[in-house]
């Protein structure tokens, strides 16, 4: 995941909005938090690129680990078949998307923005690519959004 992947060797904390984050991801399913990193959300969206062959995962966080509630997108998951918005980490799908989304060989650029009461998954690196794929309101309002964290697993590495 490139933007927020691939080793932070390039910069020191704190971070400044819009720079590169490298990191590379184990094949383990644990969140890696972007707090931890020095990186703060701010304003209801967050682009980065990624290069991996499947099971991205992506959680927007009510508090400081991956144990609080939570939102989670998956891109390119089940081997890079579907991709999935679930309220819950390992969740039902509230939103689901089939097709094909990652790549091993190159690094592919996504955007997750939200608001209120709605989350946004789209292609690109900026929202106004309008390039939405994923898509999932609640009518009752979304939790709190402090945090995000990302992993790769299931086979995969990013």
């Amino acid at each position: 995941m490139e933007s927020l992947t691939e080793c932070i060797t390039k910069f020191e904390p704190p971070f400044v909005s819009g720079e590169d984050i490298h990191n590379s991801t184990p094949n383990k399913p644990t969140y890696i938090i972007l707090s931890n990193l020095g990186i703060t959300l701010t304003h209801g969206f967050i682009s980065f690129k990624v290069k991996a062959r499947s099971d991205v995962h992506f959680a927007l966080i009510s508090g400081n680990t991956e144990y609080e509630q939570l939102y989670e997108i998956v891109i390119g998951g089940w081997t890079n078949k579907q991709s999935v918005i679930r309220t819950v980490k390992q969740g039902k799908p509230v939103s689901l998307k089939k097709g094909t989304f990652l790549d091993e060989r190159k690094f592919k650029a996504f955007w997750i923005s939200w608001n209120d009461t709605t989350i946004n998954v789209g292609h690109g690196l900026e929202v106004a690519s309008g390039k939405i794929f994923l898509e999932w309101t609640n009518p009752n309002g979304l939790r709190p959004i402090l945090n995000a964290g990302f992993y790769t697993a299931f086979g995969s590495t990013g």
